[in-house]
């Protein structure tokens, strides 16, 4: 993450820096055209902090793009695994 701020009860907002993501989950860096490392979002936590939604708004990259939203199930609040029962919506 680059920024990230409580916007209220459960919910943030703030930017990725999707220049910064490596493995499988990597982005092209020429895919980004230089516009990779602010990338907006939002999420939403439940009661017990564990993360329900995330949006991402790749508009900015390229209209095309569009946003990207998920929801979530099952989420460990220490750790993020789909092994873990963790599943998105």
């Amino acid at each position: 993450m680059a920024d990230v701020q409580s916007t209220g009860d459960g919910t943030y907002s703030g930017t990725l820096d999707l220049t910064k993501v490596s493995g499988r989950a990597g982005v092209s860096i020429d895919m980004l055209g230089g516009k990779g490392d602010a990338v907006p979002f939002t999420a939403t936590v439940d009661d017990q902090d564990r993360l329900t939604a995330l949006t991402i708004d790749r508009t900015g990259i390229d209209a095309q793009l569009g946003t990207l939203k998920t929801t979530y199930s099952g989420c460990s609040r220490t750790a993020f695994s789909m092994s873990n029962g963790c599943s998105p919506g």
